[in-house]
């Protein structure tokens, strides 16, 4: 199988009006069905490089930086980032791309871009893979402390834009995307090596021009996550909504360990209870799954892909099961 950096990626701006969403294009033995790829929180397009050459032939992928992280543009000052805010820009993508009835694959953040795609935009989805993403509520959370935290990280964040940033060498910014990750929560579900942090860095951080060393990319306003705002009662009424076949790869040291057997068991017969083919598989792994186990993730995909029969991808499905 080709090493990621083998792939012939060909860079894909588009202008969503506000600014330039970045990502990148690649045609596996021809291409045909087309595969939104959506990354987690401060990752970028570059976090499925190890997934998707172990993927069957006859995808073409389109790996998107989401809003304020990777190559993409930043929001203006005054503006904060919202689920609403990503599920625009991929859907104005999308529709000046012509591409609708895609394969969506997602990691953690990317996840609930894709579920608000599904339900507010059925037209571009036709297949949704979620990787360690299961519910947006994993445990209880003080509501107003939580988005008043948000605020301040806001307001902190729009102070430092007038600031010079931080600046790095190479080696001690991917030591900081390590310990960053491996910490994310207080608990060590998030972590990646070096190799990983490695693969991540092109669009994590850029060279600082006079200042010798390197600066991340993403928007610090990043921080300022207004997520928890929707609920799980709005969560299973979002699930209840989804009719297109899903996929939900769980981590079983991810994000959702800390969701409860019963809330796991309601959301997963929700999908189920939509008419749609839905698959949950369990993975020994933490939350970066996808790229510390991605040939297990692959094979569940594949198997999936196979299941359910997309289109063009049928014979070549049915080609590699007998080999």
């Amino acid at each position: 199988m080709a090493a990621p950096e083998e792939l012939p990626w060909e860079e894909v701006e588009v202008d969503v009006l506000w600014g330039k969403i970045r990502g990148k294009r690649v045609d596996l033995k021809g291409g045909g069905r087309q595969v939104v790829c959506l990354h987690g929180w401060v990752d970028n397009a570059n976090t499925f490089d190890l997934l998707i050459p172990h993927l069957p032939a006859g995808l073409t992928f389109l790996s998107l930086d989401l809003p304020g992280h990777g190559l993409s543009d930043h929001l203006p000052l005054g503006c904060h980032y919202d689920i609403y805010t990503y599920v625009r820009s991929v859907h104005k993508v999308l529709a000046q791309l012509g591409w609708t009835k895609v394969v969506f694959i997602s990691h953690s953040l990317g996840c609930l871009v894709a579920l608000y795609m599904a339900v507010l935009y059925p037209e571009y989805v036709d297949v949704m893979v979620n990787i360690d993403f299961v519910s947006i509520e994993n445990a209880p959370v003080d509501f107003v402390e939580d988005q008043r935290k948000a605020l301040d990280h806001l307001a902190d964040a729009e102070r430092k834009r007038f600031t010079d940033p931080p600046v790095y060498t190479r080696d001690a910014l991917l030591e900081k995307m390590v310990e960053g990750r491996r910490h994310g929560r207080g608990l060590n579900h998030y972590p990646i090596d070096g190799r990983i942090a490695e693969i991540l860095f092109p669009r994590a951080a850029k060279l600082c021009p006079g200042r010798q060393g390197y600066i991340w990319r993403h928007d610090i306003k990043l921080k300022a996550r207004f997520t928890k705002t929707i609920g799980y009662a709005n969560w299973l009424r979002m699930v209840d909504v989804v009719s297109c076949p899903v996929l939900l790869v769980r981590a079983t040291n991810g994000v959702s360990e800390t969701l409860s057997d019963n809330k796991l068991r309601e959301i997963v017969s929700t999908y189920r209870a939509n008419g749609g083919s839905m698959d949950f598989v369990e993975i020994e792994d933490k939350h970066h799954v996808h790229l510390t186990s991605p040939v297990k993730v692959a094979e569940v995909i594949t198997d999936f892909f196979r299941k359910i029969n997309i289109g063009t991808l049928s014979q070549e499905l049915e080609l590699k099961a007998r080999l």
